[in-house]
């Protein structure tokens, strides 16, 4: 077996949790680190926050302990690359912030994941899924759907390996943890189940052609073309009528005395001399009204002026409380002021400052200008009175003329327009038969065009992706390889460990892409059986890329276990299983990184150094 190289990698650094009133700090190491002290569930809460600061969900974390805590910060190495991720608690779906060697920036929790495959360069890999519809649909498998190869949650992964996974994806995560699949083979699949579902399409599209041509029973392109011709031909022999016709008529019309011509000519005469008179008498109505506006405006500057010329007078001339002018109460001393000759209000001489003269001026102008409105008002009456007497005759006139032209129009255009009506509505029929004949050529021959350039083209497109897989394939080796370095690592933990049954074969099975022990599936184990099957799984997709036998493996290098005593294997057997992980994280200390949580009492001598204890 060749080497592998230590990529692609992922290790913990560093995790602070910030609460409201206090800040927890946790270093990791490469190697071992046994994570211990306080209670089973705050350990299984610590680690998925961490899940949580690498964009995990929220949903199995208790709703109080977010509220209570105000963001996570992990930093990580990825392939070597120092990258620190942050993330809200109060804000679950809020962008994470990211820093790394190009700076700092926000990314959403949908562009968490392809950012951590890129950097890990993992493939991004499609999976076809059929949901409860019976509808196929192409899902990516996400960083978290990866992770469930390298975290071993105490709730969801004792039951089964890489639990609450479909069949599909389940085996693509473990292809791509063998490294059975590199992001080379992972495009050329997306493009062969593209290229797929192209040639899927289009032979619906040609079945759908060839039924909806079977059904109307569309002749064949040489019956097509024999129609399209007989049908020109008729288009033209109607076109040629129509020219014949049309020609006629003039000829007949030129040799013919009519009448129709001139009352045409005298119609729109009259028409157009109704026209004006129609809009010379709105005018005449528009400028009458607009006198009268004037007229009622000069009548009340008459009036105004007269009140204002009266008004020097009126208080010594009857007895007011008000003043008429100023709406000033009428004081002793305005009427002193009056009797002396003076003005009631500022007491100025009105002998020697008399303007009645002027106002009276204004006045006479003022009614002069109203009886010129009046003059012409009245020739504006007289003007509307007589256009109405000319409208109504030529009114009579347009509807006689109308009449005498309908008469001759029935006489002598109507038999032709009738004869012209029939020939158009046959050209419309024979070209709606052409226009229909048209389609059906169209969807004849993009049936024979899919048929016989577009589906060879795509197939011959899709034979050459599948050699190009299939180069790809024979470059990374003999998949037998990759199987057989998982089954000695996984009958080597098995055979360390007491079982309560015993373990004679196991088998890799192609089909599902799971260990057979004893011809059976692992799901016949029972008890902590089953429980250190799972172990022994996720134990040997890690040591294959690490340990020999050895191959390139996909694995990223980090293994997370919650409780490994959660199903009570016993004391024993659980030490029995955590010296595997010991003894994996010691001999590949630079290579790997294993977090285990469990209790305090339950971890052995020889791991006690590797201990981070939660406070």
């Amino acid at each position: 077996m060749k080497d592998t190289i230590d990529f692609p990698r992922l290790f913990l650094e560093m995790f602070v949790w910030e609460k409201l009133n206090t800040k927890e700090e946790f270093e990791f190491n490469s190697g071992l680190n046994i994570l211990h002290g306080k209670t089973q569930a705050d350990r299984t809460i610590l680690l998925r926050l961490i899940r949580y600061a690498l964009g995990g969900s929220f949903e199995r974390i208790d709703s109080k302990i977010l509220d209570a805590s105000i963001k996570v910060t992990l930093k990580i190495s990825a392939n070597g690359e120092i990258v620190t991720f942050t993330r809200s608690c109060q804000q679950p779906n809020a962008k994470l912030e990211i820093e790394d060697k190009d700076g700092r920036r926000s990314l959403s929790i949908q562009e968490i994941s392809p950012y951590l495959l890129e950097k890990l360069g993992l493939p991004q890999v499609i999976t076809r899924t059929t949901d409860r519809e019976g509808n196929r649909r192409d899902n990516p498998l996400s960083f978290n759907d990866l992770a469930r190869a390298f975290v071993i949650d105490r709730d969801i992964s004792y039951s089964a390996i890489l639990a609450q996974v479909y069949e599909r994806p389940f085996i693509e995560i473990v292809k791509i943890m063998f490294g059975l699949t590199t992001q080379e083979i992972a495009d050329t699949e997306n493009s062969i189940r593209r290229k797929e579902a192209e040639i899927l399409e289009l032979r619906q599209s040609i079945i759908s052609i060839q039924t909806f041509l079977k059904r109307l029973d569309v002749p064949t392109l040489i019956e097509i073309e024999s129609r399209r011709n007989g049908i020109l031909e008729g288009l033209a022999r109607l076109t040629q009528e129509e020219q014949e016709l049309r020609q006629n008529v003039r000829t007949s019309i030129e040799g013919e005395v009519s009448t129709y011509g001139p009352a045409k000519n005298e119609l729109l005469n009259k028409r157009k001399e109704l026209e004006e008179k129609q809009r010379e008498l709105l005018n005449l109505f528009d400028q009458k009204r607009e006198k009268q506006d004037i007229k009622s405006l000069l009548s009340e500057e008459v009036k105004r002026l007269e009140r204002h010329i009266s008004s020097h007078y009126v208080i010594s001339t009857f007895t007011f409380t008000i003043c008429p002018r100023c709406s000033q109460e009428v004081t002793s001393e305005m009427h002193q002021r009056e009797s002396d000759g003076l003005c009631s209000l500022c007491g100025r001489s009105l002998a020697e400052h008399n303007d009645s003269e002027s106002w009276e001026k204004s006045i006479r102008d003022t009614k002069q200008s109203i009886k010129e409105v009046d003059i012409l008002l009245v020739d504006h009456e007289k003007r509307i009175e007589q256009l109405q007497k000319d409208i109504k005759p030529l009114a009579s006139e347009i509807e006689d003329l109308e009449k005498k032209l309908e008469r001759e129009t029935s006489q002598y255009v109507s038999p032709i327009v009738e004869h012209l009506g029939l020939i158009v509505s046959a050209r419309v029929s024979a070209e709606r038969e052409l226009s229909k004949l048209e389609y059906e050529k169209q969807q004849r021959e993009l049936a024979i065009h899919y048929q016989e350039y577009d589906l060879p083209k795509i197939q011959k497109e899709l034979d050459e992706v599948k050699r190009e897989l299939t180069d790809l394939k024979n470059k990374l080796g003999n998949p037998s390889e990759y199987y057989n370095a998982f089954i000695t690592h996984f009958r080597t933990f098995l055979n360390r460990v007491d079982l309560d049954q015993p373990v004679e074969v196991v088998e890799w099975d192609a089909k599902t892409f799971l260990p057979l022990i004893n011809g059976q599936s692992y799901k016949k184990m029972i008890g902590f059986d089953l429980v250190i099957t799972v172990m022994a799984f996720h134990y040997a997709i890690l040591a294959m890329g690490v340990n020999e036998p050895k191959v390139r493996s996909g694995h990223p290098k980090l293994l997370i276990i919650d409780e490994p005593q959660q199903q009570k294997m016993g004391k024993e057997r659980y030490l029995q299983v955590l010296n595997q992980f010991i003894q994996l994280a010691e001999e590949n200390k630079a290579k790997v990184q294993i977090i285990v949580a469990t209790d305090t009492r339950d971890i052995p001598t020889n791991a006690k150094p590797y201990g981070i204890e939660i406070r």
